[in-house]
C-alpha cells in the first residue's frame, strides 16, 4: 500500500533539467558570457556541492578564475528566483496531499533549496524535503532514500519516487521503492499521472 510520493526537484518540479542550467542561464543573461562555457565549468563542481563537501561561496572564486573574470556572488543568489516552476506538477502534488505524504528528494545545495522552499511556500504542500548537501548522500546511494523514509515514517515499499534521470531510480528501487521516470523534455503529464495512479489504486 502506497503511503508516500516523493518528487525530484530540478527537472520534475521545475522545467529546467538541473539547477546548474537555471543558474548558468541567469549568469549568462546578466554578463554576456558563453552559456555552454559557464554550464560546463559549473557542472564540474556539482558533485562536491551536492554532497555538501563545499559551499557555492567557497567554490565561487575558482569558478570565476576558470571563467577568466570576477563576478559578484549575488548573481548566483539572484538566479534562485528565476527557477522555472512546473505548476502542473505542483498542482498534482497538491492533489495527492489529502491521502498521502508528499515529499521532495533532491541532489542540491542547501541555500538554494531553502530559498525555493520558503519563496514558494512549499511547506503548505510538501511534508518534507531531503537535500543531498544536508545529509551527505546523493541519489546514487540508498542512504538519502532511507533518510527520506525515516523522516516520513514509511517503508520503502510504501513509497513512489519520481525523477527525470533514470539512473537516479536505481538506488531507490534497490530499497524497494517504486521508481517512475519522468522525461523532462517530453513532459508527458498524463503518462506520469497514470503511472502514479496505477500504483496507488
Amino acid at each position: 500500500m502506497i503511503k508516500a510520493i516523493f518528487f525530484d526537484l530540478d527537472g520534475v518540479l521545475t522545467t529546467d533539467k538541473t539547477g546548474s542550467v537555471t543558474i548558468s542561464k541567469h549568469i549568462t543573461s546578466k554578463t554576456g558570457l558563453d552559456y555552454d562555457l559557464v554550464l560546463c565549468i559549473k557542472e564540474q563542481y556539482d558533485e562536491p556541492l551536492d554532497d555538501g563537501r563545499i559551499t557555492y561561496e567557497e567554490a565561487w572564486n575558482e569558478i570565476c578564475n576558470e571563467l577568466g573574470t570576477t563576478l559578484d556572488f549575488v548573481l548566483v543568489k539572484e538566479s534562485y528566483i528565476t527557477t522555472p516552476i512546473d505548476h502542473k506538477i505542483i498542482e498534482f502534488a497538491k492533489s495527492l496531499k489529502s491521502k498521502f505524504k508528499v515529499g521532495i528528494i533532491t541532489d542540491n545545495m542547501i541555500d538554494r533549496t531553502n530559498f525555493l522552499w520558503k519563496h514558494n511556500s512549499w511547506d503548505k504542500i510538501f511534508d518534507d524535503m531531503v537535500v543531498s548537501a544536508s545529509v551527505g548522500s546523493r541519489k546514487n546511494e540508498t542512504k538519502i532514500f532511507e533518510i527520506a523514509c525515516e523522516r516520513l515514517n514509511v517503508s520503502p515499499n510504501e513509497c513512489i519516487f519520481i525523477d527525470n534521470k533514470e539512473s537516479n531510480l536505481t538506488a531507490c528501487e534497490e530499497l524497494g521503492m517504486n521508481g517512475i521516470y519522468f522525461d523532462d523534455k517530453k513532459r508527458a503529464y498524463e503518462e506520469l499521472f497514470a503511472a502514479v495512479d496505477s500504483l496507488i489504486k
